[in-house]
Formats: structure tokens, sequence, C-alpha cells
């Protein structure tokens, strides 16, 4: 075996494999690896290590962290000041001024179309955006007390637009379909700059299921192999996947949607409302009925957690 092969062989091996992520990918490993209990693993040590982190909780956020805590999920109204929101959201409009939207994952005959636009590719654009979400040291502590690390890279922000352009089209939002991000603790957060409900994609999330449970664990087993298994091509029952357009995405069992007592809960706001979830829990985004779109801006702390590295 030549020096390459070993190398290769090498980044295949647990502990060694994460070296070669930046923050940690929610599923990893083969068929064989998940059902000696991989991903269980993961899940465990991920929690052991968080426990042992330092904490961030202080007076002014701890009410707030309570929520999160409890839920899983935060709503803020009227995050910002009337001066501060009219000039994040004329940020907003400016910069999607003259783009087309696109369907959503390219897809053909597609129902949903969307425009998504990096702060960061433009900074200078929008420096409201930036000061008020991007830099601000209230959103930042309450995410380093949620995931227990402190915050060292700043969250990237996208501007999304969502659009419900063809009554008639294929479904191809594979968002819509429950799930959750990682094993671990994530956050995000959406700002919403104009009125969304149950007609134009309002979030979705099972509250409380971002949870540890034994009942949690035994998801994570079963759908780790069954993740394993699409990943290397293999088949798994359809009543354990769904598809939206060419994509296909692994669903919780009706059996384990039980065990865990999911409840969806959609949340409908107003213009000025921030929302702030621990995506280890379950949630979707929801459907696209009416024809009014969806703006907000996506505030995502993904990178603040790391590979076990």
């Amino acid at each position: 075996m030549n020096t390459v092969s070993l190398h290769n062989l090498a980044r295949k091996l647990p502990v060694v494999r994460s070296a070669t992520f930046t923050s940690p990918p929610y599923h990893v490993g083969s068929v064989l690896e998940n059902r000696l209990g991989l991903q269980v693993c993961r899940v465990i040590s991920k929690q052991i290590v968080k426990y042992f982190r330092p904490k961030f909780l202080t007076e002014e956020i701890k009410q707030f962290v309570e929520v999160l805590e409890r839920d899983g999920v935060l709503v803020m109204e009227n995050f910002l000041d009337s001066e501060q929101f009219d000039k994040v959201r004329a940020e907003f409009e400016k910069a999607n001024e003259g783009i087309s939207l696109t369907a959503y994952k390219n897809a053909e005959n597609a129902k949903l179309y969307r425009t998504q636009l990096q702060v960061s590719n433009s900074p200078e654009l929008f420096p409201s955006i930036r000061n008020n979400f991007q830099e601000n040291p209230f959103l930042e502590q309450i995410a380093s007390e949620v995931i227990s690390r402190r915050i060292t890279n700043k969250p990237n922000i996208l501007l999304d637009t969502y659009q419900n352009l063809n009554d008639n089209g294929i479904d191809n939002d594979i968002e819509n379909i429950l799930h959750a991000d990682l094993h671990t603790p994530t956050v995000k957060m959406f700002f919403y700059l104009n009125k969304v409900d149950e007609t134009n994609g309002a979030f979705i999330y099972a509250k409380g299921s971002h949870k540890l449970t034994a009942a949690r664990l035994l998801h994570e087993y079963e759908l780790s192999i069954r993740e394993a298994k699409l990943n290397q091509g293999l088949p798994i029952p359809e009543s354990q996947q769904a598809k939206r357009g060419n994509q296909i995405r692994n669903i919780i069992s009706p059996k384990n949607w039980r065990r865990m007592n999911v409840q969806e809960t959609q949340i409908c706001v107003e213009p000025n409302t921030l929302v702030i979830t621990n995506n280890m829990g379950f949630h979707r985004r929801g459907e696209f009925t009416g024809s009014e779109p969806r703006k907000a801006l996506l505030i995502n702390y993904r990178n603040a957690e790391k590979s076990f590295w």
C-alpha cells in the first residue's frame, strides 16, 4: 500500500476524519460504523463536552435564554426601533433592485423561487444590517450561551427572498420537510422584513425537540444508518423518505415521531420580528400557498460550532 493510500485511509478514521471539517457535519461514516453506534457516540460526546464548557449567562439575557432552553425557539417582536428598522429594510431592498428570482434548487417547472445575497460579499453596502445583527453583542451572547462556546467568528448573514411564482409547479422545497440541522445545539436567527403567515412560508418548529432524550438518541441511531445508505447509493424504505423535485430527504419515522411526541408550531410574524432557534430541534419552512413573498435576514451561527479538533 503506497503513502497516498495510507493517507486516504487515515482520513476516513473516526476522530482523524473530523480534522477535515471546519464545522461538524450532521452525519458521517459508513453504514457499518453507524450500525455500531457512531452517531450515538457523536451525540453523547458533544453533550458531555458542552456540559463542561464555560457559561455566558447574564441577567440581560437570562429571560431569553430560559425560553430557548424550554422551547428551543424564541420570538422577539419589534426587535429594532422604527428608525433602525427602516434603515435595515432600505439596505435589503436596494441590494435586491434589478435581481430576478430563480427556481429554488434550479428545479424545472418549479413552484418556489428565491434570491439569496451574502452580506460578506459587499459588506460596505450593509452598515445597518452588520451593526444590528452581525456585530450585535446581545445576540452574540445569546448564541454563545446556547452552544456554550464563545463566538469568535461573526455569523454569516443572507438576504433571503422566497416566493411562489407558479401555483401549478412542482413542490421543489426540500426544506419544508421536518428535520434537524445538527446533532448538537446550533443557532439560527431569522429577521423578518414583511408579514409572514401560513400562506408564505412561516417558520415551523417542534417546541422542546431540541432536548436530548432516549427517544431522540434512538431516532439519531436509525436516521444515521439510513443516511449512510443514501450516501452509498443504497435504497431505504419509501415510507422513511420524502421527495421534493429530484431531491430525497430522510424523515422521522412514524414510530419515532410518536416516541418523541413531535408537535409542530407555525410561527406567524409581523415585520420587524426576530426569531431565534436552536436548530438541533426539528423545524421546517412552511408552504407557499399564496403569492406574497417572504423577505428575511438569515443570521447563521453554524460556523461557531467546531469539529472534534
